[in-house]
């Protein structure tokens, strides 16, 4: 659905819930973007003039995103997204995704049956407030419409992941990543204070910067060891460096600066001003 025809489709296809592998294409593209915001805040996600008629296309099947390692790089989609992230212990055995082939897939046009329950359970009364709460609630009418007990998961709330929660990941994830790409520049067994603090200070890596008074600009080149999980601009607010306009390589640029400390407290997982000083002068 990288393209506004192929989104239009999708949605207007039905109630029934897609999944999308791999969504990268879809936050990068401009106009999907923008569409698929107008999508998850209304029932239209796009108008438009078709031979001097004007026509809507429609926002009616929920999308589901998955993916190994994309999350949208623009904080704003973590307000509108339901964000569930899962650990290497929730893993799906190989028997129960081939139980589920078997036994679950076959059976999900059956489903309709429900969405027609449903449908006359709102015709005939159901006060619709708020998706989180009503899906439940509706689903345990259907329960009763057919007379049988609700089952027990249905009282499980779902719970997203918070935009602290979203951040901490993607912070742990850029540290990651930096770590990976700086440990091999560094002199073998060197500790990572003195090891980051020599690379900078002899101008080994590109996107680090010295500056003066112990600081240091980060550049618009870190963002291909990060992969693009975050921009310069979102890094800089999460961890409340400055981000201003400084002549790095004989260009004026937006960059990145912070205190020397500070950053190496970051690839360290400590709080700013957390004892660098005291831990360089131990190895010293």
């Amino acid at each position: 659905i990288d393209t506004v025809p192929r989104l239009g489709k999708v949605l207007e296809e039905g109630t029934f819930p897609r999944v999308i592998n791999e969504p990268a294409a879809v936050f990068t593209n401009d106009a999907v973007s923008e569409m698929l915001k107008n999508a998850i805040e209304g029932l239209t996600a796009r108008g438009r003039f078709r031979f001097g008629d004007y026509e809507e296309m429609l926002s009616l099947t929920p999308l589901i995103f998955t993916s190994n390692q994309y999350l949208p790089r623009n904080p704003a989609w973590w307000e509108r997204l339901v964000i569930l992230s899962f650990s290497y212990g929730e893993h799906i055995p190989e028997g129960r995704r081939e139980e589920f082939n078997k036994e679950v897939m076959p059976n999900l046009p059956k489903l309709g049956e429900a969405g027609k329950a449903i449908a006359y359970i709102v015709m005939n009364g159901f006060k619709l407030k708020d998706w989180r709460t009503d899906s439940g609630e509706l689903l345990k009418a259907v329960y009763a419409l057919a007379g049988v007990q609700p089952p027990e998961w249905l009282e499980t709330p779902l719970e997203g992941e918070t935009i602290e929660e979203v951040e901490e990941d993607i912070l742990e994830m850029v540290r990651k990543r930096l770590l990976d790409y700086l440990s091999p520049l560094m002199v073998r067994n060197a500790p990572l204070v003195a090891g980051v603090q020599r690379l900078i200070d002899d101008a080994r890596v590109s996107f680090l910067i010295k500056l003066s008074g112990e600081r240091v600009a980060i550049t618009s080149g870190i963002l291909e060891v990060l992969g693009g999980v975050i921009t310069l601009k979102d890094l800089c607010e999460m961890l409340g460096w400055e981000y201003a306009y400084r002549k790095v390589h004989g260009k004026t640029a937006r960059v990145g600066i912070t205190e020397l400390r500070d950053f190496i407290n970051f690839l360290r997982g400590q709080e700013e001003g957390a004892e660098v000083e005291a831990e360089a002068g131990e190895e010293a």
